[in-house]
């Protein structure tokens, strides 16, 4: 019978699943798990290299680490760290503290970065873009859009990222330089002396957003463009 055949679906529901606010809700669904691998995937990436160049870490401290006017050479750098009671282990002085340092910070980059790089890129082009929604021209090329949503994504990324780098790179390079003997005595030694304030030095935070921030954008933007 007519009444018994399958009607076709509605025009309302068909549109509906389809609306601009339901693909922007996907699009922020898809940018949460895309973050979050990134996190973890970093995070463990993170671990590795650490690992790997703990004794190149540590003598690049210890030759920063000048002392009377005289900087050391590589091979008086290895010497000084080799001789210290300990020996050739001396050169993975705070890879404990570094490794997991790390990750989290390194996980918090990348993981803030494709988040905001997912969210702002495809904004900018509905605004002001290809996609503008009122149908007008668009007042910047995509590709301008999203260069410039690759280099906000990664500034905010670097700012929140640099928060959790200071502390480890702190108790680090102290380890690096002997001047504590183990991770628990440096922290427990720093924090006696000046609390919170012992992991933030002043200037530690802005140092750190400034000397990886211009790298960062350069390393972003030319590993973007090459895979486009």
């Amino acid at each position: 019978s007519p009444s018994s055949r399958s009607k076709p679906p509605s025009l309302s529901s068909s549109s509906s699943s389809h609306s601009p606010a339901s693909k922007v809700e996907t699009s922020s669904n898809a940018a949460i798990v895309e973050g979050l691998k990134n996190t973890l995937a970093s995070g463990m990436a993170a671990a590795c290299s650490k690992t790997i160049l703990a004794p190149f870490d540590t003598l690049k401290t210890v030759q920063q680490h000048v002392e009377g006017g005289t900087s050391l050479g590589l091979v008086e750098a290895a010497r000084s760290v080799t001789s210290r009671p300990g020996g050739v282990l001396n050169l993975y002085a705070g890879l404990g503290v570094s490794a997991l340092g790390s990750m989290p910070s390194v996980g918090l980059y990348f993981g803030v970065y494709s988040y905001c790089k997912k969210i702002i890129s495809p904004m900018l082009k509905r605004c002001l873009g290809s996609e503008r929604e009122d149908g007008k021209k668009g007042v910047c090329s995509d590709g301008g859009l999203h260069t410039f949503s690759i280099a906000l994504s990664a500034a905010i990324g670097n700012t929140i990222a640099s928060f959790s780098r200071v502390p480890y790179e702190v108790v680090k390079q102290c380890l690096q330089t002997g001047q504590y003997s183990s991770t628990k005595e440096a922290l427990v030694t720093m924090w006696k002396a000046g609390g919170l304030r012992s992991f933030f030095p002043l200037g530690g935070v802005s140092i750190q957003m400034v000397s990886t921030m211009l790298c960062n954008l350069r390393q972003f933007n030319f590993t973007t463009s090459s895979m486009i």
